[in-house]
């Protein structure tokens, strides 16, 4: 038997809404518990939106960008947050520096000028306030000037622990830099300029107590010791966390960020770690591995505080591929051998005591093995570029040791050699 169903009047809506009304009244509250969302926001987003949080206050950000994997991620999540606040209508001016020695390992050094061009090109296409800057040493302080020229000895492992080198090459021209940025920043925005550095407490027991003792924080800049603001943006991330990161450069219609840095970039830079590292994946090896003495993943190319040997040189010189850097670590020998030849330094010195008296003992390199150097970098040069017009396809000269960088507009560089130089220069 089929039921006729009953068309819903308004008088029967009215019954059935009062009736649930009536229902709902006689019944005692019932204490509604909200579960917690179990959405986390991945450690990425949150960098992003403290560095977005930043240029939303109206600070600059200046990234100090090395290339390798850190500072390389750290550039992931500042690209992100500007493209972001230029999507808000905020278009403060931001900046990426790097910073070349003139000395450094080749191999890395191109992989930089590789990335810092498709920077530029990426923010010129995509319309972002994002400045790259690259500083060197000036031309007096330089190693050409200064050892070449002067004859001031390398750093050796027995008197490395002060630098110099380090601060004259990296952090002098970089300190340079950032004062002219933040008097820029102060004049267009008022405010500080903020720097982000790719510090981790992960990396190791003695990196961590020093970010400890400085204060350094990942939500929050800290005012450092040179008085810049500086954000350690990356500080609590492990090193799964950098290398997840990275691995999104390598599939970019798979990652949720625009990356600047091309593909064949990113694995360039994983090939890097492995190629250094006796072969060993960066992910495997953790912070571990080889190191240069300023703590650089590679250093400068003939860095001499190292010791008897530049682990990770020698460990690229293993594939034909860096074959061309031979000439580097020979060179690096050289300097390592005559480290206590006292036939390669002047036996007077060159600083007067009280009395009006120059003291007799070793000194400087002398006038001799300066040239010796001279001649030796100079056939280096030139063997380099009979090389790259030989076999390389676009005939690209991997090492001039004499940067057109260093040398203002201008001027020229006059170079005497006093014997010829013929053939290569095989010294250890």
């Amino acid at each position: 038997m089929q039921m006729q169903q009953q068309p819903h009047t308004a008088s029967t809506l009215g019954s059935n809404i009062a009736d649930l009304l009536a229902i709902l009244e006689g019944e005692p509250a019932v204490a509604v518990k909200v579960q917690p969302s179990t959405h986390k926001t991945s450690i990425q987003e949150q960098g992003i939106q403290t560095l977005l949080a930043l240029i939303r206050r109206g600070h600059p950000l200046h990234l100090r960008f090395s290339g390798g994997k850190d500072s390389t991620t750290c550039a992931v999540l500042l690209i992100e947050a500007v493209r972001r606040a230029v999507a808000e209508g905020i278009t403060t001016t931001h900046h990426i520096s790097s910073s070349s020695t003139g000395i450094e390992n080749p191999a890395v050094e191109q992989h930089l000028f590789e990335v810092q061009g498709e920077m530029r090109r990426h923010f010129a296409t995509h319309s972002l306030p994002i400045e790259v800057h690259l500083t060197h040493p000036s031309l007096a302080s330089s190693f050409m000037v200064t050892t070449v020229g002067r004859g001031t000895l390398p750093r050796w492992p027995e008197n490395g622990a002060a630098r110099q080198c380090a601060a004259d090459w990296k952090y002098l021209p970089a300190q340079r830099l950032a004062t002219e940025l933040e008097a820029r920043a102060l004049e267009q925005t008022g405010r500080e300029i903020i720097t982000v550095i790719g510090t981790r407490f992960d990396e190791s027991t003695a990196r961590k107590a020093r970010m400890e003792r400085r204060g350094e924080s990942s939500v929050e800049p800290v005012r450092g010791e040179s008085g810049e603001l500086a954000l350690s943006i990356i500080a609590l991330w492990t090193l799964d966390d950098v290398w997840n990161t990275l691995e999104g450069l390598l599939e970019p219609e798979s990652s949720p960020y625009l990356s600047a840095i091309s593909v064949e970039s990113a694995h360039r830079l994983f090939a890097i770690y492995q190629d250094s590292n006796d072969g060993v994946c960066g992910v495997v090896l953790g912070d571990a591995g080889n190191r240069s003495a300023c703590g650089s993943r590679t250093g400068c190319a003939w860095c001499t505080v190292t010791g008897e040997k530049d682990k990770s040189m020698e460990s690229m010189l293993t594939l034909e591929k860096y074959e061309y850097m031979r000439p580097l670590n020979d060179f690096r020998k050289l300097l390592m051998a005559t480290q206590f030849d006292l036939d390669t330094r002047e036996l007077l010195g060159r600083k007067l005591s009280a009395a009006g008296y120059l003291p007799i003992r070793p000194d400087v390199y002398s006038f001799d093995f300066r040239q010796q150097m001279l001649r030796y970098l100079l056939t280096m040069d030139a063997n380099e570029r009979s090389r790259a017009e030989a076999t390389d396809p676009v005939g690209q000269v991997k090492f001039p040791h004499l940067w057109p960088g260093q040398i203002p507009p201008g001027r020229t560089v006059r170079i005497v050699v006093h014997a010829p130089a013929v053939g290569p220069v095989s010294p250890v």
